[in-house]
């Protein structure tokens, strides 16, 4: 393990989340270079970014040829006058090209002479003026609009000598003199900034930034802004903390890796948005070793709390200690409190009046420590509001609380607790808010008591809310109030084991799988020491999946293990040990042969958890069964198309028992498997719902959608394919930053066939050395034969035929062991494709047996489509045109009726091949020839959208080398001739032609001396083009051909 060194600042060297603010600034310097002055203002908290989006937008100025000065007010300066602007001059006249401008120009030099009173050590620069030319004379008002004139002047001769835009940066304009605050009023009046002059002005653009935190202590500032705005010479951005995803990606550019979403989340809850205070928060847990790297990924615990860096606690405490102490003492309450805190709460904890109150908080205000929560709606009473305050950031209110002793924010807690549990017992006046809400009382009790140190007032609270979040769905959650109360109860206790076991089973449902075999593991262990074997083997039960989403090598003697006691338990003949606690364990069998299609094996212990659950009475028992109800429902969908509906329905309903019952494994299991059969039985469209349905219920619960499910459902479909790329590439990154290997590698197989489709060959080669040991450490069959699949795809595009022969082989192999009739079918027709393409027609026609068997057991109608598309591809190997014919026509019709479109582009093109090999025999007559080539060249252009549309490189070009092969390509263009003339309503080419002179408001004669025809004959043309157009005259029939796109496919 290795730490985070310190050399290495960690700073986010890119602008991330201000594409629109530096795009809106790019248009104000437009507009600035047309000769229409802007004045810009950038306002936003401290650290939030101004000075990033400045620079960057600097650079990006520069590039286009505008001249940058950039000033900056600093706090020591605010007695200074002109500071901002004299920085600016002083930094430009100091750098090469400023010193070369000014020696070049005589303009420049005298009207900037009048910096030699300001900026003495300027004085060699201006050898030829020789003394100022400005003189101190007249009043005080005088003198200073003078001056006010020659910085006006200076602006005016820079913009003209550079002989383009001007851009001045003015940065902290909170800390800026009053003189520097009256200059900018008089230059955005003079100047008329953000107004279109009537003629064009000086091109100058005038960005200035500030803190809005700051206002409050900067009345000048306060009064300019009221100015500008009133005369509108001024337009405010508001620079805003970063959104998450923003945020997120800020984490990545610093830590220059990505990282889990959890961290992220994590540090987002700390600095909401802030990129300075998020570089500051890297720092310090980088100086403290919490910032690790773990598995390629730098991750942070969630347990562990981030230390306040001092740059930032220093600037909130020297704020805080200059209250008085009573207005501390409230704070530190509120910190205590949190967030967001009640003031009739804080002024019951305070003991003070309402009105002491006030003045606390109006102070604490003033001191930009906290802020007023407005909740303000219409036409409800001030009396029934709630009143309500927040600090200004989670860090103000995380310093004040940290600067306290352990011993204080415990009995802080305590009190607060206390206080909370007496006023959600009073009842308050009538019409008047409650202190406290009723349904908020639980959480909050909870948590103070916690807090406090006081675990057995908190557990009441925290079960509730436990109970609370789990109606909701709310699984995280209800893991975090389960966890607070089996922390409280002795480590023996029975109900601690129970609690251990289901927040696991929680942790399952939110995919933190570590976290699911820890504690189910802590729950056997207890459920062993207390003499409960059957519920240690329940645990034992409940940790199979999550073993096998972290691809554990333990799983199958795990499994093992729970048959040989389960089967122990049917050998004793007194029953003793037939309770729930066997039905899961039976359940959970069943589950795991049923994933490896053994089919005949899973419904011996589906059977089994049926006889179990008759005559039990024990409540547990509905949930229990479930797995075993879908296991028989995803058998059944491997039947006849009957017992295959059957089995839909059970699955189907198992969900709606799930989710009653808060089921999140069979959830897992249900989704995935209904969502499955339906894509395989050329159901896509309701494949579509239940997955629609299920990434609804993650933004309700947390469970997550099954992603890998969505990949195969977009390849098989032939639609959205630019979305699902994308999409499971993310998917793939986010499992592995869990890290989930299961996920990562059954997301990465559709992505894989997606990639090869495309050709995309490198990427798929990249993925699949990562993909394929954790598939086949999974000991499957569904899986690992749909990486073979993959493997062998790529060994073909590569033309190693023999190495994809053996993968295809190998997967037949893998398949005869199982009772699958779902997932083989197109691989099956893969197989066939590639044996007939190498000519192996024993092994085409063996192949093609095994998908002849598996159709006429299942009438699926997918299985329906791939059989006659491969009985169409053997056919015509073998010669037998005709036929090979009529089965790929029927193929291509079943295809699209089941929404299947890749697969049915892929049939058209060999359809086409059939045509044209069909129609170039000498037995066939020249109607039926030329009808046949019309046809193919239709099937061609039916894959070729395809093709185009989902951006299969390869694809296309078969398709454009064989129509050139074929001599298709001059009949294709003939027939979109007479298409194009079709959809033109019979105009002759040469009156479209005529039409489009027309529309271009040419007269006869002009027509006849464009197209070298009579005017006599153009005249004809027109009365023939009004005739069929159905005009009456010319401008009607020039304006229904360009309404009707016509023109511009003609000049095209």
């Amino acid at each position: 393990m290795r730490y985070l060194s310190s050399p290495k600042p960690l700073l986010c060297r890119e602008l991330v989340g201000r594409q629109h603010e530096l795009w809106a600034l790019g248009e104000a310097l437009e507009q600035a270079a047309r000769g229409q002055p802007q004045f810009v203002l950038l306002a936003g908290e401290a650290g939030v970014g101004k000075t990033k989006l400045c620079r960057v937008f600097m650079q990006a100025s520069q590039a286009q040829q505008a001249l940058v000065l950039f000033g900056q007010a600093i706090s020591q300066d605010q007695a200074l006058p002109f500071a901002p602007f004299l920085d600016a001059f002083r930094r430009y006249f100091s750098t090469a090209s400023g010193r070369l401008a000014l020696a070049k120009s005589s303009l420049l030099q005298a009207n900037f002479a009048f910096l030699l009173d300001l900026l003495p050590e300027l004085a060699p620069l201006f050898a030829a003026v020789g003394s100022p030319t400005f003189e101190a004379a007249g009043p005080a008002v005088q003198r200073q609009q003078a001056l006010f004139h020659r910085v006006l002047a200076g602006l005016e001769a820079m913009a003209e000598v550079h002989a383009g835009p001007l851009l001045l940066v003015l940065e902290d304009l909170h800390w800026a003199d009053e003189t520097s605050l009256e200059l900018l009023a008089f230059l955005a009046q003079r100047l008329a900034v953000n107004a279109a002059p009537l003629e064009p002005s000086t091109p100058l653009m005038i960005l200035g930034t500030y803190r809005r935190e700051a206002l409050p202590e900067s009345p000048a500032l306060n009064s300019l802004l009221l100015q500008l705005h009133a005369q509108r010479h001024a337009s405010e951005m508001r620079v805003a903390p970063l959104s998450f995803a923003d945020h997120w990606s800020c984490l990545n550019s610093i830590l220059e890796q990505p990282v889990s979403e959890p961290f992220a989340h994590l540090l987002f809850d700390w600095d909401e948005g802030n990129p300075f205070f998020l570089e500051e928060l890297l720092e310090a847990l980088a100086a403290s070793e919490q910032l690790q790297l773990r598995q390629d990924a730098w991750q942070i615990s969630p347990d562990i709390r981030p230390r306040l860096p001092p740059s930032v606690t220093t600037a909130i405490l020297e704020r805080f200690v200059r209250l008085p102490a009573v207005d501390q003492e409230v704070l530190c309450y509120a910190a205590v409190i949190g967030r967001i805190f009640d003031f009739p709460l804080l002024a019951t904890l305070c003991q003070l009046d309402e009105r002491q109150l006030a003045a606390v908080l109006s102070r604490a205000v003033n001191a930009q420590l906290i802020s007023e929560v407005n909740y303000t709606q219409p036409f409800l009473p001030a009396h029934k509001e709630q009143e309500r305050y927040q600090f200004r950031h989670a860090l103000t209110r995380e310093t004040i609380y940290e600067q306290m002793l352990a011993s204080e924010r415990r009995l802080r807690h305590q009190r607060v607790a206390e206080t909370l549990e007496s006023l959600a017992t009073e009842a308050p006046p009538p019409g008047v808010v409650p202190a406290i809400q009723r349904d908020n009382a639980a959480q909050l009790l909870a948590e103070h008591y916690w807090l406090a140190g006081l675990p057995a007032k908190a557990r009441p609270h925290a079960l509730h809310e436990a109970e609370r979040a789990s109606r909701l769905f709310a699984f995280r959650e209800e893991r975090y109030y389960l966890n607070m109360v089996q922390m409280s109860l002795p480590e023996e206790s029975p109900e601690r084991f129970q609690l251990l076991e289901r927040i696991g089973m929680l942790s399952l449902g939110i995919y933190d799988f570590a976290d699911a075999l820890d504690r189910l593991a802590m729950a056997e262990a207890g459920y062993q020491r207390s003499g409960q074997p059957y519920r240690a083997l329940q645990c034992l039960a409940n940790m199979l999946l999550p073993s096998w989403f972290l691809a554990s090598t333990s799983l199958p003697d795990m499994l093992t293990e729970l048959e040989t006691a389960a089967e122990a338990a049917f050998a004793q003949p007194d029953h003793a040990n037939r309770g729930v606690e066997t039905l899961m364990i039976t359940s959970q069998i069943a589950i795991y042969r049923t994933a490896e299609c053994q089919f005949r094996r899973a419904l011996r212990w589906i059977e089994r958890s049926m006889a179990l659950y008759e005559p039990l009475s024990d409540p547990r028992k509905v949930p229990a069964l479930q797995l075993s109800v879908l296991s028989r429902g995803w058998i059944k969908a491997h039947q006849h198309a009957s017992l295959a509906e059957e089995g839909i329905a059970e699955m189907r309903n198992v969900l709606k028992v799930a989710i009653q019952y808060h089921l999140p494994d069979v959830l897992l299991f249900g989704n995935a498997w209904l969502a499955l059969t339906l894509i395989y039985w050329g159901r896509g469209d309701e494949a579509e719902k239940v997955l629609a349905e299920s990434i609804d219920f993650e933004a309700r619960s947390g469970l997550p959608h099954p992603s890998y499910v969505i990949g195969w459902q977009r390849f098989f479909s032939g639609e959205r394919w630019e979305e699902g790329i994308p999409l499971l590439r993310g998917e793939m990154q986010r499992m592995q930053l869990a890290p989930v290997p299961a996920l990562v590698a059954t997301t990465g197989l559709p992505l894989v066939h997606l990639l090869l489709a495309r050709n995309e060959l490198d990427e798929a080669r990249r993925h699949l050395p990562r993909i394929q040991p954790i598939v086949e450490s999974l000991d499957q069959y569904v899986f690992p034969a749909q990486l073979r699949w993959g493997l062998a795809k790529l060994q073909m595009a590569q033309g190693n035929l023999p190495q994809a022969q053996a993968s295809y082989e190998r997967i037949l192999k893998s398949w005869k062991a199982t009772e699958d009739t779902l997932v083989i079918l197109p691989m099956l027709l893969d197989g066939i494709v590639l044996y007939a393409e190498v000519g192996n027609r024993v092994k085409a026609r063996q192949w093609l047996a095994e998908l002849e068997a598996v159709v006429r057991g299942t009438d699926n109608p997918v299985g329906g489509a791939a059989l006659l598309e491969a009985q169409g591809i053997v056919q015509a190997k073998e010669g037998q045109l005709k036929h090979a014919r009529e089965a790929l026509g029927q193929a291509v019709e079943a295809w699209g009726k089941l929404k299947w479109g890749y697969q049915q582009a892929l049939a058209c093109q060999r359809l086409a091949e059939v045509l044209l090999t069909w129609a170039s025999t000498g037995a066939v007559g020249r109607a039926a020839r030329q009808a046949a080539r019309e046809e193919a060249d239709r099937r061609l252009d039916q894959a070729l959208a395809v093709y185009e549309r989902l951006q299969i490189p390869t694809g296309i070009q078969a398709v454009q080398a064989f129509r050139s092969s074929t001599h298709l390509e001059a009949q294709h263009k003939r027939r979109r001739t007479l298409a194009t003339r079709q959809t033109m309503q019979g105009l002759t080419q040469r009156e479209v032609q005529v039409l489009s002179q027309l529309a271009a408001g040419r007269t006869n004669r002009e027509i006849a001396m464009a197209l070298s025809l009579s005017e006599g004959t153009v005249e004809l043309h027109v009365s023939h083009i009004l005739a069929k157009l159905d005009c009456e005259t010319r401008t009607q029939a020039a304006a229904y051909a360009i309404a009707q796109g016509w023109v511009n496919k003609l000049s095209t």
